[in-house]
């Protein structure tokens, strides 16, 4: 009796295999992780160049009118441009759309961390309002005193004293009183340290003692 010689059967070149799809899925995901590190990276830069430019129009506001936005200044700055604008100091956005309606600032897109399509030019039209912003305003102070007092701080959760370590990949951005912006790595529990305070910690020799007054953005 004959036996039957086994056939090698020929690879299927169209099949995908399960081995396939891993290697596929694996490199789908080290993309998606590189794109968002990039994303990260870019916003994070972002933030540092508009605290520079806010830090810049804070300091022209000061020489104008005495102190950093607060409402007090609100009110001097509605009777010198005799806007019709509603100002308030309940969030970040309110306090730095001063910065808006005094002339200072030009646009409110240094507020937002929207990067501007190419060959786009800020809108003619004053704002009535900031729409979005990204950054916390710590309000209530001058130029005056430690030059490493934070005046504006994020990526700061809405509502909290702590930060979102997402947006900057675990890193946060603070302007200070100097104009400098640093930057410091967000703890595992949403914390900014320095020298082993919280940065909102009165006992931070930058607060001399006083609990900060945060000004929360409005995305």
């Amino acid at each position: 009796m004959a036996v039957p010689r086994a056939v090698a059967q020929k690879p299927d070149a169209d099949r995908i295999t399960e081995e396939d799809k891993k290697v596929f899925k694996d490199f789908v995901g080290a993309a998606g992780k590189l794109l968002d590190v990039r994303n990260q990276k870019s916003r994070q830069l972002l933030a540092v160049n508009n605290l520079r430019q806010i830090g810049l129009a804070l300091f022209e506001f000061e020489t104008e009118y005495g102190s950093f936005p607060n409402a007090e200044t609100a009110v001097a700055v509605k009777e010198a441009t005799e806007t019709k604008a509603n100002f308030k100091e309940d969030t970040a956005n309110d306090c730095f759309y001063q910065l808006i309606a005094s002339g200072i600032a030009q646009s409110d897109r240094i507020f937002s961390l929207e990067i501007p399509a190419p060959g786009a030019h800020p809108d003619p039209k004053q704002p009535d309002h900031i729409e979005k912003c990204a950054f916390a305003y710590l309000s209530g102070m001058t130029a005056a005193g430690n030059p490493q007092r934070p005046l504006a701080v994020a990526p700061l959760l809405d509502g909290k004293w702590t930060f979102d370590p997402a947006v900057f990949g675990g890193r946060a951005v603070v302007l200070c009183v100097d104009n400098s912006v640093r930057s410091f790595p967000i703890e595992k529990d949403g914390r900014v340290l320095i020298n082993g305070l919280d940065i909102f910690d009165p006992d931070q020799p930058f607060w001399a003692g006083k609990e900060p007054q945060v000004k929360w953005p409005v995305p």
